[in-house]
């Protein structure tokens, strides 16, 4: 099973009553919450696209984040059916949150939005559910990043060993680049470069980009030279660092079929 399945099937099996087949109608005033988030989710999707729009707040500054794995399983569980007959908050919206679920290329499988009181739309095909949220969006949409919000649907690993001649390998074996994506703990801390610490005057030993189709969606690098089983490294996402995380060396020297 490749990464983007595993975090389907993980995502899937934590919301109540995902892990087994249902004819339930997700449009059907009075269906389970479960349904919703099945008909919303759809088994493809790996990832959600966060985007803030500022409105009224001029506090809140625009922003547009994808987030996944623990994430994703999180706003999805949280994702309750709005009833015609329940009461909309009387509130002039600062903002909305517009949201885009992905499946594993990238390709959107469903979206909405979300303002005032956590009350919003979900449009999933030709269909409208009216839905509510609580405080689950608001705390992901804040939340730092991490490696597994970049990490999903990744179809290629280019490693390069600079100065090396003959040092860059392009891994496409789905194994392979799964190994070489656990090699991060995906909920891991991004840790904030210091602009003040001592700069490594070296060539690293190792770069690694990941792909998604032909978008870079993560890269790293080891801090120069070190057989050390687990180094600090850069993290980038999308092409700008985001900070140093802690990854396995193993898979890369693998690659090369050193030890």
């Amino acid at each position: 099973m490749n990464r983007s399945m595993l975090l389907a099937a993980m995502m899937l099996a934590a919301i109540p009553g995902c892990a087994a087949d249902s004819n339930d109608d997700a449009d059907d005033v009075g269906a389970d919450d479960a349904a919703l988030s099945r008909a919303t989710v759809g088994e493809s999707a790996v990832a959600l696209e966060i985007k803030t729009v500022p409105m009224r707040d001029q506090n809140v500054q625009a922003a547009t984040i994808t987030v996944a794995g623990s994430k994703l399983a999180k706003v999805t569980r949280a994702l309750k059916r709005r009833s015609p007959s329940e009461p909309v908050p009387r509130c002039m919206p600062g903002f909305r949150y517009d949201l885009r679920y992905l499946d594993a290329t990238g390709k959107e499988t469903s979206k909405g939005s979300v303002s005032c009181g956590g009350i919003g739309q979900l449009h999933v095909g030709d269909k409208t559910i009216p839905i509510r949220i609580g405080d689950a969006l608001d705390e992901v949409a804040s939340a730092p990043l991490v490696p597994g919000d970049a990490l999903w649907g990744i179809t290629k690993v280019t490693v390069r060993k600079p100065g090396v001649a003959g040092g860059t390998k392009d891994v496409t074996n789905p194994a392979e680049i799964g190994a070489l994506v656990e090699a991060i703990d995906e909920e891991q801390q991004i840790v904030p470069i210091d602009p003040n610490a001592p700069v490594a005057r070296c060539l690293p030993s190792f770069v690694v980009e990941y792909r998604r189709g032909t978008t870079e969606a993560a890269s790293a690098s080891f801090n120069c030279s070190s057989n050390a089983r687990r180094v600090s490294a850069t993290f980038s996402i999308g092409g700008t660092r985001a900070g140093t995380i802690q990854i396995e060396t193993a898979p890369f020297r693998d690659v090369y079929g050193e030890p």
